[in-house]
């Protein structure tokens, strides 16, 4: 796998902040014990940021199939 540069990560967390400015988190979830994706409500509707590691950031306008519980990380 290869490494970001610190060009590389500063130009995807500008990405990130521009697409979620003013953006409200409003459920978390944890689909696996090394993912977490959170439900953001933002002026242009709903989107999903997630986190997978190692190394797997992306944004997602539809929700992926989640847990129905909760785990105790997210509550």
């Amino acid at each position: 796998m290869k490494e970001l540069s610190l060009i590389e990560i500063s130009v995807i967390a500008k990405e990130i902040a521009l697409a979620t400015k003013g953006a409200r988190i409003t459920k978390v979830y944890q689909p696996s014990s090394k993912s977490i994706a959170f439900q953001l409500y933002t002026t242009a509707g709903k989107r999903m940021l997630f986190f997978q590691l190692p190394g797997l950031t992306y944004l997602a306008e539809e929700k992926e199939e989640m847990p129905f519980a909760p785990s105790g990380f997210c509550q």
